[in-house]
């Protein structure tokens, strides 16, 4: 009998690295399993957020909040919510008939992990073709309602440009 204890002694020794390695498996398979759960999650929000929400609806009140805001007339060609890459508005026109200012595209690019906590971070803002086309007649530039906005008319009135 004393013969038999060192071997079942080594016997558990050896069958205890193995109980381990299933340990080990079993957890990285489960934060695989997790891992491709979000991925489908954060997919299935942005294909479901492109769906759902009325992207279309949303463009005119944009339209008419800015126009107001900045004075002129502005335009927008489109919008795009992307929830990996952000947000896009594109085709921007700021002034009527004459555009003073354009915009191919402007994106905003957020982080996402601040958003799902609920913070809006602005990580980055790309301005793709501006194009500004600045014109005076009789003594006023096209762009003076924007420098009307800061409210000031006394400064903004004795605010001269000179053309040669």
């Amino acid at each position: 009998m004393n013969e038999d204890s060192p071997q079942t002694e080594s016997k558990t020794q050896e069958s205890s690295p193995p109980q381990r390695r299933p340990l080990l498996r079993r957890l990285w398979r489960w934060g695989l399993y997790l891992a491709l759960f979000l991925v489908v999650l954060v997919i299935g929000l942005g294909v479901g957020l492109k769906y759902f929400f009325p992207f279309e609806r949303l463009q005119p009140i944009l339209e008419e909040k800015l126009s107001r805001q900045l004075n002129m007339p502005v335009k927008i060609g489109g919008l795009d919510l992307d929830l990996l890459n952000g947000i896009g508005i594109y085709n921007i026109t700021l002034g009527h008939p004459q555009p003073v200012f354009g915009i191919d595209a402007l994106v905003l690019d957020y982080d996402l992990a601040d958003l799902l906590q609920g913070k809006l971070t602005i990580d980055q803002i790309r301005v793709d073709h501006p194009q500004a086309h600045v014109v005076q007649k009789e003594g006023l530039w096209n762009f003076q309602p924007l420098l009307e906005l800061g409210g000031g008319t006394e400064n903004s009135q004795q605010c001269h440009f000179y053309s040669h």
